[in-house]
């Protein structure tokens, strides 16, 4: 997975004045084409990121690709550029008032699921793009990377949502805006988010910058009592879709407002340490960097720790956050560890460390409870597949379907198959050695995803496992 970084141009002073501000992880998921790497382009201009010298140099490169110039300043290559489509993910440091952001934009297109799946683990809050344009929002719902990028988020632990709404601007018929929100919130109550608590909808524009910033929103409204009698019809629809906004959960919110308010949950703070690890490299002969997320705990520097399912041990030389060392590490941070280069052929994408004390479960066999969401073959014993748990995966094997629910609520024991809906317990064998535990152990390594040929079959939890 190839990560853009944008320079970060933050002075020391500014570094050491911001470090009282909450880190969090957004990242922008959903169909191709939907508008993300404009939107992220957009976030960047009204934090300051890219300066108007800028995104002047943007404009005139894309030339007479009207508009292109946002999404230019995140889709770096020439094939991104003409093909109008991000080619890889990307990544951005920024900052509000409150908070300092790694933002991630994810590519739309099918093929770059498993470069999603290793980045959802780092993710406190998905920003659900969905075109406001009839064909292009039926493009990924209810089939496409719409519904794929959303169940692969949440059964992968992010529990919050915004759905942008974007080129509200470009909306003809007011009334497909209800439609869009019905349609999604439906879908997102089925798999469990519940809309009051985990869900904001927000339209807005990456053309116009349209609810990205309050700062922007105060200016095209200027604009828009300028040119006032110049169109009626399009008045009209625009009073329409305002008073359509007016009932969403996102009243007088722009989305740079809702990032900074956001309240992170700290959870499994008073658990034993473990930490995801996302990435490794060998920065000198004398030690080597992890890069990761503290799924629960925290460890302080100089402590012994040990890696599985490698189980080897070793002791922490230092712990870094945002380039700068710290003391110790705690739940929900993302972080640098520095280890000694003996451990480097023992680590692997996937891993968790956990103190020296502890251990983390490597079995052999899963029960779990699953919903069967996209079909390749029949979902029998025998069906093999590959199964995903925050970054590591496995080649796996149903050896046994115990029981099934229906969209009737009907229940059977031992049936034959699950169904595309169908809900089911079932027997997993692994055939790699991973890290996962039961839910009533430890939430976040108990969360599964079953993927085969390109498809997403199924997600659900680990209910009981034998080592």
């Amino acid at each position: 997975m190839n990560f853009i970084y944008l320079e970060d141009e933050t002075s020391d002073q500014e570094k050491n004045q911001t470090q009282i501000k909450k880190q969090i992880s957004i990242a922008l998921i959903g169909q191709n084409g939907s508008g993300k790497s404009s939107i992220a382009g957009q976030i960047l201009i009204q934090t300051g990121k890219i300066n108007q010298k800028v995104l002047k140099l943007f404009q005139q490169f894309s030339g007479n690709n009207q508009n292109q110039h946002f999404s230019w300043i995140t889709d770096n290559s020439n094939e991104e550029r003409i093909s109008n489509s991000s080619q890889e993910i990307t990544k951005f440091h920024l900052e509000t008032k409150n908070k300092q952001i790694i933002l991630f934009d994810i590519p739309g297109k099918k093929y770059f699921i498993p470069e999603m799946i290793n980045t959802i683990s780092q993710i406190d809050l998905g920003l659900l793009v969905v075109s406001s344009i009839k064909e292009e929002f039926e493009e990924g719902f209810p089939k496409g990377q719409t519904v794929e990028h959303l169940l692969i988020a949440k059964s992968l632990g992010i529990s919050q949502f915004v759905v942008l709404i974007n080129k509200i601007d470009l909306l003809v018929e007011p009334e497909y805006l209800k439609i869009i929100v019905s349609s999604l919130s439906n879908f997102m109550q089925k798999i469990g988010l519940d809309l009051e608590k985990q869900v904001f909808f927000l339209p807005i524009s990456a053309r116009t910058g349209m609810n990205i910033s309050k700062n922007q929103n105060q200016n095209q409204n200027q604009n828009q009592n300028q040119n006032q009698n110049q169109n009626q019809n399009q008045n009209q629809n625009q009073i329409q879709i305002e008073n359509l906004i007016e009932n969403l959960n996102c009243k007088d919110q722009s989305l740079l407002d809702i990032i900074d308010n956001y309240i992170k949950q700290e959870k499994f703070i008073e658990n034993q340490f473990r930490m995801l690890v996302l990435d490794k490299y060998q920065k000198t002969m004398k030690e080597i960097y992890l890069f990761g997320k503290v799924l629960s705990g925290k460890i302080s520097k100089k402590k012994q720790i040990m890696i599985f399912p490698k189980k080897f041990k070793c002791e922490i030389k230092d712990i870094k956050i945002q380039e700068s060392s710290v003391k110790e590490c705690k739940s929900g941070d993302q972080v640098k560890i520095i280890l000694d280069p003996e451990s480097f052929e023992y680590i692997d994408a996937g891993c968790v460390l956990c103190d020296s004390q502890s251990s983390v479960s490597i079995p052999k066999q899963l029960l779990c409870q699953i919903t069967i969401c996209g079909t390749t073959g029949i979902f029998a014993k025998g069906f093999k597949c590959i199964l995903h748990s925050l970054s590591s995966f496995s080649e796996c094997e149903v050896t046994e379907i115990i029981s099934s629910v229906n969209h009737k609520k009907m229940k059977k024991k031992n049936p034959l198959f699950l169904k595309e809906g169908e809900s089911g317990v079932v027997k997993i064998s692994l055939f790699q050695e991973i890290c996962i535990e039961p839910f009533s152990i430890f939430e976040p390594l108990s969360k599964i995803l079953l993927r085969d040929r390109g498809v997403t079959v199924a997600y659900g939890l680990v209910r009981k496992i034998r080592i």
